[in-house]
């Protein structure tokens, strides 16, 4: 039984995709085992068995230091998780090492040294270019990638052009388009057909449109709070999800009727909950390239719930909603969504796409040209 090894720097007890890749392994009949950073230090690390499985989340000590810089505090913290993390994965001895992001890279290229395994990078985001990162760190990310890429042995992107982009400035490589789709409960809860409008007592006649994901600036929230507030609109919005605009939402929801909050809820119940609005928001801003090149969750969560989007006018978006007909795409300026909005309460999108057609776009489609990558790189 072939060995896979992954690499994360985040709580993978949290990390939707690694989990999801994981689950897809194990199913293929790999032994897997994980390495993640235990995200809180009272909690004790552990070695989950699922099966095929092992998912080791380690606890980093020094996370407790207050004494000294960050920075100096965040260089202890890395080498502390690069020994504990070199410790465990070292004597599995594995086929592939799957490297999720950056932060691992370095711990990832002395391992496929030591163990001479396979080393896939899977970069969850255009690395060197993202938001709320500098452009030193930028700079240092995309000359440590340039390092690293002959060592390399396959690349795993989340969008066309970031492959695109990787392929043209740091070099070409055996390369996979993941997207991260979400896993689809084929029997639904008829519960949730009306949850949100039952929920925020939406009058009948009014359509929900709904945000899923992270409460932050880059998120397009601006944008819709500017278009809601517009008295020439007739709907509602619902916010779901967590972050530092939450309480301002939250506000703004005990002035105005048509503006609500829902605390963020589990993947497992998401699409379900999605279902129930009428149009999906995905009004990413162009604040990196990563952002610009990006398929966000978001958007495949809300197709999968069977309802329409609008999102914002970037090439992979733009390509993947005009191909499958998904909604509309606009400009990120408020008089532009609010005349995409007004388009969708008049009417626009009664003939939408039929959920079965998105096979392509779906978990099971990206798991099997995953598991048919791993072929590749062991094969290779």
């Amino acid at each position: 039984m072939e060995k896979i090894l992954h690499l994360s720097h985040t709580d993978i007890a949290y990390d939707s995709r690694i989990l999801k890749i994981l689950n897809a392994s194990k199913n293929a009949g790999y032994e897997v085992f994980a390495i993640g950073m235990k995200s809180k230090l009272e909690e004790v690390g552990k070695r989950e068995n699922l099966g095929a499985t092992y998912i080791h989340s380690i606890v980093i000590s020094a996370r407790s230091i207050n004494w000294v810089h960050k920075y100096l505090k965040r260089l202890i913290i890395y080498f502390e998780f690069f020994i504990k993390s070199y410790r465990l994965a070292v004597s599995y001895n594995p086929d592939i090492i799957h490297c999720n992001d950056n932060l691992v890279l370095p711990i990832a290229l002395v391992l496929k040294f030591c163990t001479r395994a396979s080393l896939i990078y899977d970069a969850h985001e255009l690395e060197s270019d993202k938001n709320g990162q500098g452009k030193l760190s930028g700079f240092f990310i995309k000359y440590f990638e340039k390092l690293s890429w002959r060592f390399i042995d396959g690349l795993i992107v989340v969008s066309p052009s970031i492959a695109n982009w990787y392929n043209e400035n740091i070099g070409f490589k055996n390369c996979a388009v993941v997207l991260n789709s979400p896993v689809i409960n084929k029997f639904r809860d008829s519960k949730y057909n009306t949850y949100l409008r039952d929920t925020f007592k939406v009058p009948e006649g009014k359509k929900i449109f709904i945000y899923v994901g992270l409460l932050e600036e880059g998120r397009g929230i601006d944008l819709i709070e500017n278009a809601f507030t517009n008295k020439s609109l007739n709907s509602h919005v619902i916010f779901i999800g967590y972050g530092s605009l939450k309480k301002r939402l939250n506000d703004l929801s005990l002035r105005l009727s048509n503006f609500h909050v829902h605390d963020a809820v589990t993947h497992d119940r998401l699409v379900e909950i999605v279902s129930s609005a009428d149009v999906g928001l995905c009004l990413i801003e162009n604040i990196s390239l990563s952002d610009y090149f990006s398929l966000p969750n978001k958007l495949f969560e809300y197709c999968f719930a069977g309802i329409p989007v609008i999102a914002s006018k970037f090439p992979d978006i733009s390509m993947l909603v005009s191909r499958y007909n998904l909604g509309e795409v606009t400009d990120l300026d408020t008089e532009s969504v609010v005349t995409a909005i007004s388009s969708f309460e008049k009417g626009k999108f009664n003939d939408g796409f039929v959920v079965e057609d998105l096979h392509d776009l779906s978990w099971d489609a990206q798991a099997k040209k995953l598991l048919s990558f791993y072929k590749q790189i062991l094969n290779k």
